[in-house]
């Protein structure tokens, strides 16, 4: 029986081991006969979400900033803008999701956190009007982001809560979007990240802990905001880390060793390769292979109703679909829009936002001034 890493198991098969070879199995039935990913129907699907979800949603009641991300940002790849209605809505929303202390929760009057401020942030840009702007208080938020600094160079997620790779990066993307990323906040980062950076090259949430798909993305996006992924970070051995990730029959990514292939990981580790390049230009980063990625998700993972799914033999859900289509429209592969067929926006490899979105919401926060004292004298008056 065949491994995840192209061995054999001796003939001892594990959990694993024969996880692994269901999903090849599946995988390869699905190659065999694919459901044609469907635009028009993943539209509809995305946009379901939007006014009306059903109680088995309930327990997602903290990820109502992520459930708007998902949607908005999957529906500004496939080039559908939502009506003004729905912009009004999403303003009222997350006016009421920003907290006093300027950060937000994933639902009105719930705790602010980084992970759900980060969600908010980018829903606001993708909404893309100046009342979704004015949303971000920018002293109140850069006075949070400062107060969640560890001591040790990182971020916790909350007050309180643990420090780990995605409060590092959610804490620096928020502040760079929105023009607070000052020294004093980034101060200590990337000491920070050099000790998270694993013997095989990989990251994990923590310093010491395992390598992970997702927290690699976090830490090298954040050092590219910073310009410091070169100091940080063995980038050689990163490449070779992820490259391992690539699944040689499915084509996707696993998050971690051992792992099963994941789409959302399309996004979570193809990115990283743009950001590699980003990091340095003059490194031939190429060792990801975008038509086997992209067979995976378009001959695997589309759902027959729209939408796009983990794995076969998994449902649809909007987390996959929005990380799904970025990670498509990232390693586009002809680099004008069109992927295997399917024509997507350009996604911005270190905020995961529409290019085009960015641009406008980063013109609108350059007006501002980006000073440590004078923010927190603002925030002092606002409190």
């Amino acid at each position: 029986m065949m491994t995840d890493d192209g061995g054999d198991d001796d003939g001892r098969p594990t959990r694993t081991s024969k996880a692994q070879a269901d999903t090849e199995f599946l995988v390869l039935r699905a190659f065999a006969s694919p459901s044609a990913f469907d635009a028009a129907k993943t539209v509809a699907f995305l946009q379901s979400g939007l006014r009306h979800l059903d109680a088995a949603f309930s327990t997602l009641d903290s990820s109502r900033a992520w459930l708007c991300y998902w949607i908005l940002h999957g529906l500004a790849l496939l080039r559908v803008e939502v009506d003004d209605n729905v912009k009004r809505d999403m303003v009222a929303h997350f006016t009421r999701c920003q907290c006093a202390d300027g950060g937000f929760g994933g639902g009105p009057m719930q705790l602010a956190h980084t992970a759900p401020t980060y969600a908010s942030v980018m829903a606001l840009v993708t909404v893309g009007t100046l009342d979704a702007f004015k949303v971000v208080n920018r002293p109140l938020l850069y006075r949070y982001l400062l107060s969640l600094k560890d001591g040790e160079g990182g971020f916790r997620v909350h007050h309180d809560g643990e420090a780990d790779s995605r409060g590092m990066y959610t804490v620096l993307a928020v502040a760079a979007m929105v023009n607070v990323l000052t020294p004093e906040l980034a101060d200590g980062a990337e000491d920070w990240v050099k000790r998270s950076q694993g013997f095989d090259g990989g990251v994990g949430g923590e310093p010491g802990n395992e390598s992970h798909g997702g927290y690699a993305y976090c830490a090298l996006a954040s050092m590219v905001l910073l310009g410091r992924a070169h100091e940080a970070l063995d980038l050689d051995a990163m490449a070779s880390w992820l490259a391992q990730r690539q699944m040689p029959v499915e084509g996707g990514f696993q998050g971690r060793t051992n792992k099963l292939v994941d789409s959302c990981y399309s996004f979570w580790q193809g990115a990283c390769f743009p950001l590699l390049r980003l990091a340095d230009p003059d490194a031939d980063y190429a060792w990801l292979d975008e038509a086997a990625l992209h067979h995976y998700v378009l001959g695997a993972c589309a759902h027959a109703s729209g939408g796009l799914r983990d794995k076969p033999g998994a449902g649809r859900d909007f987390y996959h679909t929005c990380y799904a289509l970025s990670g498509l429209s990232v390693t586009m592969l002809d680099g004008q829009g069109t992927s295997s067929g399917v024509d997507l926006a350009r996604t911005d490899p270190v905020f995961n936002v529409e290019v085009n979105k960015l641009a406008r919401a980063q013109a609108f926060f350059a007006g501002f001034r980006c000073d440590h004292d004078e923010l927190l004298e603002a925030a002092a008056r606002l409190s």
